[in-house]
């Protein structure tokens, strides 16, 4: 969408991210500035504390970094992942706004409302983004 690419462009312009890996505490700066939002490593992955941390405004990271034999692809999400597809996602306001509802909605919900609740916001967003299409 535009917005994200307008994003990646003012992270380009703010930490030049096609020539550098910026650090957490950089990122963490920009977004807080933003919207509030900062991350945290991740050490693995669980479902439930991902969106729960939404509630905080904190969304969780990996600060692994894909090997150089095979820069287009890693089995999981690395840092490039982090940077390139949710930092710009967390610096929108709307998308932080909703992010953070999100988050507040699954305090205390057991892994299968979570689920439930991530298939309806899946939805929800594809509509959301089928509708701003048909205006652009």
């Amino acid at each position: 969408s535009k917005r994200f690419l307008n994003q990646i462009n003012k992270l380009e312009k703010e930490f030049m991210i096609s020539k550098r890996i910026p650090q957490l505490n950089e990122l963490n700066a920009y977004l807080n500035n933003k919207t509030g939002f900062s991350s945290s490593p991740l050490r693995h992955f669980e479902p439930t504390l991902i969106s729960q941390f939404f509630a905080f405004r904190v969304f969780c990271c990996t600060q692994y970094l894909r090997h150089t034999g095979t820069p287009d692809y890693t089995p999981e999400p690395d840092i490039v992942h982090e940077i390139i597809g949710h930092v710009p996602m967390f610096a929108d306001s709307d998308v932080a706004e909703l992010s953070h509802q999100i988050g507040l909605l699954s305090l205390g919900a057991t892994v299968s409302k979570l689920l439930s609740l991530g298939l309806y916001i899946g939805l929800l967003l594809s509509l959301v983004r089928v509708y701003r299409e048909t205006k652009d």
